[in-house]
């Protein structure tokens, strides 16, 4: 504990829980196959009803299955290690040809060979390329290897791949994700499993619904239309309220086929229970319209997150079956006619706004089996959105899904932590051991699980990367545990990384880190590494730290510098010569035209607070030293006119210019004639604040402060500097704030434009930079006056909408307007 530090008491939330890992697989062609392909590879892995599929079509992962994935928050990122055997069964022949072409003529080595092959994973270049954008993208396990940003092995990950099950014997498995075989036991029942010959479209929605418990095939069974629609019918859960049995069709006969039988999604959550986030309110059910891989992942990882995403392939409302998805979709979206629940969107990725709306209208133009309704009385925007045209689509933070082991997901305790001066949060004692209870998990050999950890009253940007020393005690490394910023809080694996000796006690065998919620400037100075960047706090900046440190804390100097003595602080700060034009109504002096004192009844009529508020209110800040009293008493020798603290003030009083004594006298105070005239100036760290417009970006964080949900989901920083690794500054945020998971980069002005003529463009785009360093959500342009000028909007709508956003949403922009005044506008700009 250093002696800057200082001990509290916070409340701690840990929960356990299964891993969430984003299975990248590949696209290009045959898609289906290998989406089916990777759910079989999870559907075999404890907690796989949790994964999601992200498809690998051209290297790059595309920006609305990117978001959702980010949303997700995956604790790693693999690629499907797909073999030679897979592109046999594809392409038959395709061993055959690789055992011609090495001339073997041996049957005994061609066979042993033939086996070898079968076995041989296969080199996707595109594929390793889309984990590694989608990596960059999210804040998966990695430890740091070296200091520099643009090398290739400057991190070292936990998990690479997933591949289809292999017998693993009694022994270890030696990885982050436990094989189900290390979990089920004989008694379980025979779990529900697509047949690996259901394929196309409607087998990869089936094993998105029941999973997969054998090797798909590629070539498969074909259904008649009576099949093809009862299997879309109970794809589509139509009677919601009364789903029906599950089609013979789809099934595997060689697992479990009775009615009331877990699923084989059901059986990988062993020991788990479905958690959800607190949310007060239903998130959207999403359907997504299109055939291509991205549209099928979207509706996945939708589902996964929020237990609602439906996946519409084109096949089946561009042929015959039409008229029956229609009649199927309106039944399945008809809650949205009972008024309550108008709970559904449509989307897609592949296809433009017009295209998803003609399908809504024409899904509400349908008759209803349950129902009877005008269709001409919907209103579609309202009832059926369209994503891009009537809603965008977000990813609420509240409401999401996850796997926790049961009755151990969620625990609160007190805990002592350290306090810095930055505002960072360190545990001071280790977390107990996450020891798993559940009677079927505890006796399960190397069974690998998730910690959360949390302390909610210090918040911190979530699913964003940051070097794991930087949310970890100074003293733990960062080699020893695998950390990461996850979605709720901070997340780490329970088993110790590292050599751990056999038959090791829980002490050595799990890892109870001492973590840190580093405080926003300490997160951003993290966040900027990444990229080779520095952060330092501007001489603005350093004012506030010093005034930070004076009030005790940094709400107290919003509090204060916003509140209602706000107009009291300007006017320290001199706009004319003259005393009589400073202060018209005697409210104050002004020294030789440069600085301003105020006397009481100035405080009281500028502020317009009663009396007994108003001096209460400069009692607060006399005692931080924010204001100090004292007279205003000139010297008889030469002149000058002083301001003598309370604390100087003698009978006799040296002049501060010339030194020579002056009785404490009316001649040296001339009014009133009675007993001297208090004065009050304001600390000059505190006027230069002042002067150089730093109330503003203080009264935008006390706007931003009273939009968030709560206090405790809100932080910020001011007055920072971006420079390149060689010093040369790039940019400066006047606020980077976290409001409610968001994080938001302002400009914070007294004017109405970012620059002067040509350099608006420079400065927007200097906005921009700030944003992908920080990966904020919004870019926020306040101001003191009423409104932005045109040039300086159109020059942010260029910035951000001219950006390649590779690994991240495009930010919205924010304008908030009329800062320090009672009629405040916040709205958004239209980018588009």
């Amino acid at each position: 504990m250093s002696a800057n530090e200082h001990i509290e008491y916070a409340t701690v939330t840990t929960g356990l829980r299964a891993p969430r890992v984003a299975v990248v697989f590949p696209a290009q062609a045959n898609w289906d196959y290998f989406a089916r392909a990777a759910m079989y590879a999870a559907s075999n892995t404890w907690g796989g009803a949790g994964f999601v599929l992200v498809p690998a079509t051209d290297g790059n992962v595309d920006p609305h299955v990117r978001d959702a994935v980010v949303a997700y928050d995956p604790d790693y990122v693999v690629s499907y290690s797909y073999t030679v055997g897979d592109l046999d069964k594809l392409t038959p022949g395709t061993i055959e040809k690789m055992l011609d072409e090495q001339n073997i003529d041996d049957q005994e080595s061609r066979s042993r060979l033939r086996d070898d092959l079968r076995s041989m994973n296969v080199d996707d270049d595109v594929l390793a390329r889309t984990r590694d954008a989608v990596v960059e993208a999210s804040s998966s396990y990695r430890m740091d290897n070296s200091s520099e940003p643009g090398d290739d092995y400057r991190w070292h990950e936990r998990e690479l791949s997933l591949s289809a099950p292999v017998p693993t014997g009694p022994g270890s498995h030696l990885g982050a994700l436990t094989p189900i075989e290390k979990i089920r036991r004989p008694a379980d029942p025979t779990p529900v499993s697509v047949s690996p010959t259901l394929t196309g479209d409607i087998g990869v929605a089936a094993v998105m619904r029941l999973g997969l418990l054998s090797a798909p095939t590629a070539e498969g069974q074909t259904l008649d239309q009576t099949q093809r629609s009862a299997v879309q019918r109970w794809l589509l859960g139509v009677p919601t309220r009364f789903p029906s049995a599950t089609p013979q069709a789809v099934l595997d006969p060689d697992y479990g086929t009775a009615r009331g039988l877990p699923s084989v999604w059901d059986a990988t959550t062993l020991g788990l229970a479905s958690v959800t986030s607190v949310s007060s309110r239903r998130n959207r059910k999403l359907c997504v319209i299109g055939s291509t891989a991205n549209d099928f992942a979207l509706a996945m990882i939708w589902d996964r997150l929020y237990g609602n995403g439906l996946w519409i392939p084109d096949s089946w409302i561009g042929g015959e079956d039409r008229a029956h998805i229609l009649q199927l979709l309106r039944d399945t979206l008809t809650p949205f006619y009972a008024r309550e629940e108008r709970a559904w969107a449509v989307t897609s990725v592949s296809h433009d706004i017009d295209a998803v709306a003609k399908v809504r209208d024409d899904v509400i133009g349908s008759p209803s089996t349950f129902m009877v309704s005008d269709p001409k009385t919907a209103d579609a925007a309202n009832d059926l959105p369209v994503i891009g045209l009537d809603d965008d689509l977000h990813f609420p933070d509240r409401g999401k899904l996850h796997f926790g082991i049961d009755e151990q997901f969620s625990s609160t305790t007190t805990m002592p932590v350290l306090r810095d001066p930055d505002g960072s949060t360190t545990l001071a004692a280790t977390p107990a051991l996450p020891i798993v209870q559940h009677e079927l998990l505890r006796t399960v050999p190397d069974l690998s699980w998730q910690v959360d950890i949390d302390v909610p009253d210090t918040p911190i940007p979530p699913s964003r990367h940051v070097p794991a020393h930087v949310i970890l005690h100074p003293d733990e490394s960062p080699h020893n545990t695998w950390m990461r910023v996850g979605r709720a809080g901070l997340s780490y694996e329970a088993l110790a990384y590292g050599f751990v000796p056999a038959g090791a006690s829980a002490d050595y065998r799990l890892v109870k880190p001492r973590v840190r919620r580093p405080s926003m400037q300490a997160w951003a100075t993290a966040r900027a590494s990444l990229t080779g960047r520095t952060v330092a706090t501007s001489a603005a900046g350093r004012h506030g730290d010093v005034l930070q440190t004076m009030f005790g804390s940094r709400n107290r100097l919003i509090e204060a510098i916003s509140g209602d003595l706000l107009p009291v602080f300007r006017s320290f700060i001199p706009q004319f010569k003259t005393t009589r034009e400073q202060f018209p109504e005697d409210e104050g002096c002004l020294v030789r035209g440069t600085v301003a004192y105020l006397n009481f009844s100035g405080v009281v009529s500028i502020s317009g607070l009663p009396i007994e508020e108003a001096r209460a209110q400069c009692d607060e800040l006399l005692t931080e030293r924010i204001l100090s009293r004292g007279l205003l008493l000139n010297c008889s020798a030469c002149g000058n006119l002083d301001f003598v603290v309370i604390d100087r003030l003698r009978q006799v009083n040296e002049c501060l210019r010339c030194g020579h004594p002056n009785d404490l006298s009316l001649s040296r105070w001339k009014m009133p004639t009675g007993e001297p005239q208090w004065f009050y100036d304001l600390h000059p760290v505190a006027t230069a604040l002042m002067a150089q417009n730093g109330d503003v970006p203080i009264l935008l964080a006390a706007h931003l402060r009273a939009t968030a949900s709560q206090s405790n989901r809100y932080a910020d920083c001011a007055e920072l500097e971006v420079s390149d690794s060689t010093g040369n500054k790039l940019a400066e945020a006047d606020l980077l704030a976290l409001v409610d998971d968001r994080v938001v980069v302002a400009e914070a002005k007294s004017t109405d434009q970012l620059d002067k003529g040509s350099n608006q463009r420079k400065a927007a785009k200097k906005r921009v930079l700030l944003a992908e360093t920080f990966g904020a959500e919004e870019i926020v342009l306040a101001t003191t006056r009423d409104g932005w000028t045109t040039a300086s909007l159109n020059a942010m709508r260029a910035a951000v909408k001219g950006h390649d956003w590779k690994t991240m949403r495009r930010p919205r922009i924010r304008e908030v307007l009329g800062l320090g005044t009672k009629t405040v506008k916040d709205r958004y700009v239209d980018v588009d």
